[in-house]
């Protein structure tokens, strides 16, 4: 339990350090930025979510649970070839790409492939040397090394963009330009550090065992980026770059909620694998598991609700006037992204059995849903449908999978408490939205301050002070 709470720590440390300081970036880089530049990147930024699984074929969360079934020497084979395959697929892809380049460039239709599509093309390539040394680290418990590298390549991507967008003012082919600088620089760096703990080689049956594992994944990692991005491009088809812009920042500041629980979630993941697998008395395990997990989301929730009550404020006081529609998107974005995070919570119910294809069919399934959606409400309601679509996915994928995963390995959160605390968390930012708007932002911001630390002491003495030394002791 220690190292839990230790490696959640760092990774809390690697993810509030570099979400906090992209935070105070965007009004620097909005302010050189239009938003129909701010539209353009982030469709791109979109469409290298989708690459990446196409160049890498989801092979590294392979590591994750078939790193246990190896000796020393086998997972220095084992790595070694998912290292050569990676790059062997990633290059093809890339060559791909560029030959097809009139057919690409139909996906964004106001967007031209050189340089816009050739640059974020670029970027996507070289950012995939980082996935095999990070999983390893997230696996070995090595939060430190994980967390440095991390920060390491959030300052060198964002120094490269800052002096092409602001020194240079070279406005959406700039940011990209230093974007695709910084992934260069941090791929020479990841290589050094992969080639420290692999033995280069290409084997055949290590190959077999991770597609195995992780080709069922793909559909799951695609469907994720629908609900996650595909949003992105309804909107540049339906409406126009400018709400793109709008609606990207809306869904970043949004994802704020994401900070700590991504973090928990990387030290908790291999933690769970290690602790499932390896202990003795399984009742001990679920009630652990049970314990840390109904902590986490009731984190989850209130970020959700600190997010949401203070967005409007903070997007009218930090970024230039046309961005404002941006607010009106957040505490709906940034619920579903608390479904987000529980539904993967239960994906651990599935891959501990190695059933990745339920997952897969349910998230194809989400997928679908959400395509359908975004066609029906982005079409009609622009930027708030796509935020009710994304909503209204991610409830429906954690309905199914909390049905279906007790089939599977029991993660047992208190659901009564987490659908109450939801509902409370709402109805204070509804009233808080409703009664406590200002002309001078500063006062509405500071009367809401206030609100979101009351809760949070009452919060902390009443259930989470005594709750914390059952969790330590269940360790």
């Amino acid at each position: 339990m220690s190292q839990l709470i230790k490696n959640s720590f760092f990774y809390t440390l690697g993810n509030v350090l570099p979400k906090v300081a992209s935070f105070f970036l965007l009004p620097l880089y909005t302010s050189y930025l239009s938003t129909e530049e701010y539209g353009i990147i982030n469709s791109l930024l979109a469409l290298n979510g989708v690459l990446v699984i196409f160049f890498t074929f989801s092979l590294s969360r392979s590591i994750f649970r078939l790193i246990y079934d190896y000796n020393e020497k086998e997972r220095e084979e084992f790595l070694g070839t998912l290292a050569v395959t990676i790059f062997l697929l990633a290059s093809l892809a890339t060559i791909l790409l560029f030959v097809g380049s009139p057919i690409v460039s139909l996906i964004y239709s106001s967007i031209s492939f050189y340089p816009y599509f050739a640059l974020a093309i670029g970027a996507s390539f070289f950012s995939v040397f980082s996935n095999i040394p990070l999983a390893y680290l997230q696996v070995k418990e090595k939060a430190k090394n994980y967390v440095s590298l991390s920060l390491l390549h959030f300052i060198v991507t964002n120094l490269g963009i800052t002096f092409f967008v602001v020194g240079l003012e070279a406005g959406a082919v700039g940011y990209l330009q230093g974007y695709l600088l910084g992934e260069v620089v941090m791929a020479l760096i990841y290589v050094g550090v992969t080639l420290r703990f692999i033995r280069l080689t290409f084997k055949v049956e290590y190959i077999k065992v991770a597609l195995a594992f992780s080709l069922p994944m793909i559909p799951a990692n695609l469907s994720a980026w629908v609900m996650n991005l595909s949003d992105r491009v309804f909107l540049e088809r339906f409406t126009d770059l400018q709400s793109v812009g709008v609606y990207s920042l809306g869904y970043k500041i949004a994802g704020l909620v994401l900070i700590f629980s991504m973090a928990f979630k990387k030290a908790f993941d291999p933690y769970f694998y290690k602790l499932v697998n390896t202990s003795d008395d399984p009742e001990k395990v679920e009630r652990k598991i049970t314990q840390l997990s109904t902590a986490f989301m009731s984190v989850v929730i209130f970020g959700g609700f600190v997010v949401s009550i203070l967005g409007e404020d903070v997007i009218s006081l930090l970024f230039p006037s046309e961005y404002s529609r941006a607010h009106i998107i957040i505490p709906i974005v940034s619920l579903g992204f608390v479904a987000s995070q529980m539904s993967a919570f239960y994906n651990l119910s599935f891959y501990q059995m190695k059933n990745t294809k339920i997952v897969m069919y349910i998230s194809i399934f989400s997928a679908v849903i959400n395509l359908a959606l975004n066609y029906v409400l982005i079409t009609r309601f622009g930027i708030i449908g796509a935020a009710w679509s994304t909503f209204i996915t991610y409830v429906f994928d954690i309905c199914v999978k909390i049905i279906l995963s007790r089939k599977f390995y029991p993660i047992k959160m208190k659901l009564w408490f987490i659908i109450l605390f939801t509902v409370l968390m709402s109805s204070i930012f509804f009233l808080s939205s409703n009664f406590l708007s200002f002309d001078v932002k500063l006062i509405g911001l500071g009367l809401k301050s206030l609100i979101i630390l009351a809760i949070t002491v009452f919060v902390y003495f009443k259930y989470l002070k005594p709750y914390l030394p059952r969790i330590s002791k269940t360790g």
